[in-house]
């Protein structure tokens, strides 16, 4: 992949994420290369997928293309439906989710910690019933950066990590932003390829005004 150093400029969605994309995988290889212990994760092994994921508008956008691609529609509204039900039978359930969509639009406090543990659990709405996910080739960052190097057993008998407090920013994104990241993995944020894809005319289904205001929270 060649050096990304100026402005995004004008880019298709598809194009933008892909970037994203390859980076971050890129990374996450050289990360876990010869790595001691060794990456515990395997196919199948589904322990962390029982947690709200934070997406960002460009990535819901490769989503959206991806589940549409592959006439998937049907399925996701009925697992949205399977979610939503087992997460609003817990007892704190609605109140979690109520707090976590606050939380991610900033205008409220964080989950708490019992509201946290109610949103957990439900396995997630792309999740195959082998513990294969179903829209892989386009799932967001934060599961491509969740990695664990542990025992199987303590990812199954702890609970994952509970990333529900606003973010700024990918871990991963913001990581290949810095200086210190070598010529041939740096980018630009995230929200660059956003902006830029928002401008794109092939595209024009991500507004400039609905992209900022969902940046707001999300740039601090």
């Amino acid at each position: 992949m060649g050096t990304e150093t100026g402005k995004a400029g004008r880019l298709k969605h598809d194009e933008a994420i892909r970037r994203v994309q390859e980076s971050c995988d890129d990374l996450i290889r050289i990360i876990t290369r010869d790595h001691i212990p060794p990456v515990s994760c395997r196919a199948g092994c589904d322990w962390c997928c029982r947690q709200p994921v934070y997406i960002t508008p460009l990535e819901g956008v490769a989503i959206r293309d991806f589940v549409t691609r592959n006439r998937m529609e049907k399925r996701v509204l009925r697992e949205t439906e399977r979610y939503l039900a087992e997460v609003g039978a817990k007892r704190q359930g609605p109140s979690g989710l109520a707090a976590l969509h606050k939380s991610v639009l900033g205008v409220g406090p964080p989950p708490t910690d019992r509201q946290r543990h109610a949103v957990y659990g439900p396995k997630c709405i792309f999740l195959n019933p082998d513990g294969l996910c179903s829209i892989y080739p386009a799932r967001p960052l934060m599961c491509r950066e969740h990695i664990s190097f542990d025992d199987v057993r303590k990812c199954e008998r702890d609970e994952p990590f509970l990333g529900l407090d606003k973010p700024r920013f990918s871990e991963v994104t913001s990581y290949l932003t810095q200086r210190s990241v070598e010529p041939r993995l740096r980018m630009l944020p995230i929200w660059e390829y956003e902006r830029a894809a928002a401008l794109a005319d092939a595209a024009p289904e991500v507004k400039p005004g609905e992209l900022k205001k969902a940046l707001r929270w999300k740039t601090g």
